[in-house]
């Protein structure tokens, strides 16, 4: 019983220097950021572009996903983004310094290290939801840090998609263009190859080569014999680069531009008298559907013309009238498809004709803009 006044002066004594200890303390403040992480994010590009990055769609890779965020926004490359933007390695008051004192401002990374000290992270269970806390002395810098910290966050995370992004664009662009470094050296081997070789190969080429050696009217002759659209259109343009060939008033640019419109106009002209006899095939698209359903209502009159007989109705009749209404949609439906097969089989080979003279065309305009510069 003695020590009990001891013991109960003791508890008073050290609770009275906790309390004014605890009192002495400067107050922290915390402020509370709430971030959503989403592993896969929305694709300005539509769904057919598929992000570089990959997407997180295994429960796994989910969970690695979070945590791989987590270490990112406590890293030092988000702190020191803060530090940076705010200043904190030249700001005494995030050291717990008054200002006006001696203070030399601190390294960059040290600033980070306190920064990051102040940092804790509470992710919410069951959802893609963090809460990113600061604390600090001062309230309104907590407020401000935890708002640069989430900012930061999202600027290195945009950085990092579009960084992968832009690399993929470079090494595809490098890839384009070596291949088409490839492709024109393998064009010139093989202008070359046949230059030496003398090769002479068919169609436009053919007259090509014939113009290349300066055989103009061979060219137009071998067009005349084989006739057709495509001939038509090369004659047009031979004889307009015989007839320039030795006009002297005009530059070289203008008598490619002149031959490119009667290449055009050539084209223009035999173009639509390659489907000059489609319309047949959509008239028969049309008439046939209307035929069948010509049919299909004589047929349906006999029928219901049987049913309208006093008594009872003629069985034979009724079927027959039945029949021949299904028979005429069934011919009409059949002729509309075959015609309509017809249409696209012939317009793909005319599409595929008229882009061989485009062909033909480009092809031989190069090959004018060539012989005039070595005229030149």
């Amino acid at each position: 019983m003695r020590y009990r006044w001891w013991i109960i002066f003791t508890a008073l004594a050290v609770t009275t220097l906790v309390t004014l200890w605890t009192f002495r303390l400067p107050k922290v403040y915390q402020a509370t950021v709430t971030l959503e992480y989403d592993p896969n994010p929305i694709s300005p590009l539509g769904s057919s572009v598929e992000d570089v990055g990959g997407q997180v769609s295994h429960f796994l890779m989910s969970r690695e996903f979070f945590e791989t965020q987590n270490l990112i926004i406590q890293s030092r490359a988000v702190a020191e983004r803060v530090v940076e933007h705010l200043g904190l390695a030249d700001d005494p008051t995030f050291f717990g310094q008054e200002r006006g004192t001696d203070w030399a401002p601190v390294a960059k990374e040290v600033a980070a290290q306190r920064l990051q000290s102040k940092l804790t992270l509470d992710p919410i269970k069951d959802t893609r939801l963090v809460r990113l806390k600061v604390r600090d002395t001062d309230p309104e810098r907590a407020a401000t840090l935890a708002n640069m910290v989430a900012s930061a966050y999202i600027e290195k995370t945009m950085e990092d998609r579009l960084g992968s992004t832009a690399a993929a664009a470079e090494w595809l662009a490098q890839q384009l263009d070596s291949t088409r470094t490839q492709l024109n050296d393998s064009e010139h081997a093989l202008h070359e190859f046949k230059k030496q070789y003398n090769v002479l190969s068919v169609s436009v080429e053919n007259r090509q080569n014939l113009l290349a050696e300066d055989k103009i009217e061979e060219a137009i002759e071998a067009c005349n014999k084989q006739k057709g659209s495509l001939a038509n259109v090369v004659r047009a343009g031979l004889v307009r680069y015989r007839d320039l060939q030795k006009d002297k008033s005009l530059t070289n640019d203008q008598k490619i531009e002149s031959i490119e419109k009667s290449l055009e106009e050539a084209t223009a002209l035999e173009v639509p008298m390659l489907s000059r006899n489609m319309v047949i095939f959509s008239t028969l698209a049309s008439v046939s559907v209307l035929i069948g359903l010509f049919g299909t209502v004589l047929g349906m009159i006999r029928a219901f013309a049987a049913l309208a007989q006093a008594g009872a109705p003629d069985a034979l009749a009724l079927s027959t009238g039945i029949s021949e209404a299904l028979i005429n949609t069934a011919t009409g439906i059949l002729g509309s498809v075959l015609a309509i097969l017809g249409y696209n089989m012939f317009q793909s080979r005319i599409d595929n004709y008229a882009y061989k003279i485009d062909e033909a065309s480009f092809s031989l305009t190069e090959t004018f803009a060539e012989s005039l510069k070595s005229l030149s």
